[in-house]
């Protein structure tokens, strides 16, 4: 879904309080815009940690 608006568009969303991803491998993008709670598959959290935009995302919580 997120793919449909852009993924800059969560910078605005003042009210969204968790992401989830449900990509085993993290998209790479330059502008998320987000740093609030992010949920993402068993084992993909030091992935996502590392990757450009999402490493700001806190917490990085894995979940099934």
């Amino acid at each position: 879904v997120l793919g449909v608006f852009g993924w800059g568009g969560l910078g605005s969303c003042s009210k969204l309080s968790t992401v989830i991803s449900k990509s085993l491998s993290p998209t790479n993008i330059k502008n998320f815009g987000y740093r609030g709670k992010l949920i993402v598959p068993n084992g993909t959290k030091e992935l996502y940690q590392q990757a450009t935009g999402w490493k700001n995302c806190s917490p990085i919580i894995e979940k099934d």
